[in-house]
């Protein structure tokens, strides 16, 4: 693995989880929940659960508890599913980024590494688990302990405390273009710094640009950096 010269430049590297270093479909759950419950579609589930201002935006940062989580969710949509089977479906719908396991196992120990990413602790263990390179980062900033999600500014203040380096030493990794947006608007950031990495950069969008992410252009964003 070769780094880019920007990239050997960097005293820290924030790495998005989801769609970064593994991918994930919560619509995976809803269908699985939507057969074991028998009552709902997977839109109604996703929508109630999964949407803005759902059970899973109070979840990831920390205002519910996982079992006041399942009971929510499950007296609703699946009234007879067990905690463990709710946690095993809730659970199964990430799979393998094929290359990030290698590229963070190679940067360890030549940069601080931190996660930064909205999640909650049943997936967080479960990924733990069954992702060993993850155990790589020395610093987690996760939105269900800081008590905010991305793209609010606390999760970006809380990040770069952990890096103990200025702005303009961090790289960034996100597949969503509205984090690293929020990120460049924080007042440290420089905007002509280069503090922030995405799919939109492969497509040479300016900062910040909407639209629909292809999440394999998340891992293209990763790879071209370190030119694997």
């Amino acid at each position: 693995m070769f780094p880019s010269e920007r990239a050997r430049r960097m005293q820290a590297f924030w790495f998005d989880l989801g769609n970064v270093l593994v991918n994930f479909d919560h619509r995976k759950f809803c269908r699985a929940l939507a057969r074991l419950g028998g009552a709902a579609s997977e839109e109604e589930i996703y929508r109630s659960v999964l949407s803005g201002g759902g059970l899973n935006e109070r979840f990831e940062t920390g205002r519910i508890s996982a079992e006041d989580f399942y009971r929510e969710v499950s007296a609703r949509w699946a009234p007879r599913i067990s905690l463990e089977q709710f946690r095993e479906v809730w659970c199964d719908i990430f799979r393998e980024n094929p290359g990030m396991d290698t590229v963070v196992q190679t940067l360890k120990g030549s940069a601080r590494l931190v996660l930064v990413s909205n999640t909650n602790p049943w997936h967080m263990a479960y990924l733990l688990e069954r992702y060993p390179f993850l155990e790589c980062f020395d610093a987690r900033v996760l939105s269900y302990e800081v008590g905010a999600r991305k793209p609010e500014p606390e999760m970006f203040e809380a990040a770069l405390a952990a890096s103990g380096a200025p702005a303009s030493q961090c790289l960034y990794f996100d597949d969503l273009e509205e984090h690293l947006a929020a990120a460049r608007r924080l007042d440290r950031w420089l905007p002509w710094d280069p503090v922030s990495f995405g799919p939109g950069a492969l497509r040479g969008d300016p900062p910040g640009t909407p639209g629909e992410v292809d999440y394999r252009l998340a891992r293209q964003a990763v790879l071209a950096e370190f030119h694997r």
